[in-house]
């Protein structure tokens, strides 16, 4: 018997989809809860009949129930936690909509009736989908769909009077009517380092591609480049700035992958271009060049080097939008009003399709402090739903050489299922269709 839903669920978008042959359902619940929108998972058996279905939002539980059952809110969760599921579906749900009130956190407190404390921590004992157990602990108490001031009372107490910093002022929203005009060049930009851009460039190129999109992923930092991150420097024979340099020509310096329809632009080959030991090539250039790569594809995106001044400036300039990373760390925050600044320096600025947050800890106050400051001060939807944590899969892609998507063990199909939610809100801002075209290769550069 199909489960009933909601009139907002039979509204929802799919976005993802996925097996629970390896893990434990409530692992993938805390993934998709990092959130700020509702997200709807629903849940099957092995037959692909309906098993039932929890909202999620903002790290609450919304809604429970099971499939031809009277059962729902926390007693269903209960059920659902205990049977041997097999497969998820990932909904994103209308902003607007008929909601209830939120269960609970997620949280071991919703999972069981007692808990024991370890470090002060509860924990939750849940039952894997092979009949095992996997006992995992909740460190601290981290909604984040309370109010601000709630949340600072609650997570900032270790941190008296935390600095604040200038609110960046709004400015009008694109016209996002011309978006599809042209293939859309999207710089993926940070006035500080280290924040991400190239991890978040390289997955969400490889999600987008996995939609069903033709993606070029061009590298436009030499200084901590793609092929590095996947182990694959020494493949690269030339680049886009022997491109700029003339030295090659564009099209020459694009490299397939395993993914249909995502190829890559390396910096630069085995040299040190002319363009890289003299002045910096200027956006003039780097329009042209952007322009050739983009007539066969649907997206570009440019990894830019850190910074909003001097070549990063120049290679925003030369786009057409920007998406902008913003690490959940109070330096990083501190300095992101420079994002902006950058932007409002350029003689012609890229549109503003929104702001990523990455390496979010939701058991950190301080990891915490930087969502509520920027969901309060960013301008008003610049801030994607989607948010990126710190995770050890990052890790572990960098040494396998291999993107997120493509790499070994259960935490990395979690974050998967993130970008997969990130490259769907992009698309919606950028107003793209979208189909879905996955497989597992065995390499990712062919």
């Amino acid at each position: 018997m199909p489960m009933e839903q909601s009139a907002a669920a039979q509204q929802g978008r799919v976005i993802t989809k996925g097996s629970l042959k390896d893990f434990a359902t409530v692992d993938v619940l805390q993934a998709l809860s990092l959130s700020r929108q509702h997200t709807s998972v629903e849940l099957y058996t092995e037959d692909g009949k309906p098993a039932g279905r929890v909202v999620l939002k903002a790290g609450m539980v919304l809604d429970a129930s099971v499939a031809g059952s009277s059962l729902r809110g926390l007693s269903a969760l209960r059920e659902l936690l205990g049977m041997p599921l097999h497969s998820f579906q990932v909904e994103r749900l209308p902003v607007e909509g008929d909601y209830p009130v939120p269960i609970g956190r997620l949280s071991s407190r919703l999972f069981s009736q007692s808990s024991d404390d370890v470090d002060g921590a509860p924990a939750n004992d849940t039952r894997r989908s092979d009949g095992t157990r996997s006992r995992t602990v909740s460190r601290a108490d981290t909604s984040v769909s309370r109010s601000a001031s709630e949340l600072r009372q609650a997570h900032l107490s270790a941190v008296p009077n935390p600095p604040r910093v200038a609110k960046i002022a709004s400015v009008p929203p694109p016209d996002r009517s011309a978006m599809t005009a042209k293939t859309s060049t999207i710089a993926i930009a940070s006035p500080k380092g280290g924040c991400g851009k190239t991890t978040i460039s390289l997955n969400l190129a490889v999600s987008l591609a996995r939609g069903g999109l033709r993606v070029v992923l061009v590298d436009a930092d030499p200084n901590g480049d793609i092929l590095s991150a996947i182990g694959a420097r020494t493949r690269a024979k030339v680049g886009v700035f022997d491109a700029l340099s003339d030295d090659a020509d564009a099209s020459s310096a694009l490299m397939d992958t395993a993914i249909p329809g995502l190829r890559v632009v390396p910096a630069m080959g085995q040299n040190v271009p002319a363009s890289l030991r003299g002045g910096a090539p200027d956006a003039g250039l780097w329009r042209g060049l952007l322009d050739s790569l983009s007539k066969d594809a649907d997206l570009v995106l440019v990894d830019v080097p850190a910074g909003m001044f001097g070549v990063s400036a120049e290679v925003i300039s030369a786009c057409s939008h920007i998406l902008g990373v913003l690490q959940a760390e109070v330096i990083s925050r501190r300095s992101f009003e420079m994002f902006q600044r950058g932007l409002d320096a350029l003689p012609s600025r890229p549109d503003i399709i929104g702001v990523i947050l990455n390496m979010f800890q939701r058991t950190h106050s301080a990891s915490v402090s930087v969502l509520v400051d920027a969901s309060q001060e960013l301008p008003e939807k610049w801030l994607f739903e989607t948010t990126l944590p710190r995770n050890e899969v990052f890790l572990d892609a960098t040494e396998q050489g291999m993107p997120v998507s493509l790499t070994d063990g259960d935490a990395a199909a979690f974050v998967a299922v993130l970008f997969d939610a990130l490259s769907s809100e992009l698309r919606d801002r950028l107003k793209m269709a979208r189909e879905d075209t996955r497989a597992r290769p065995q390499s990712f550069l062919l």
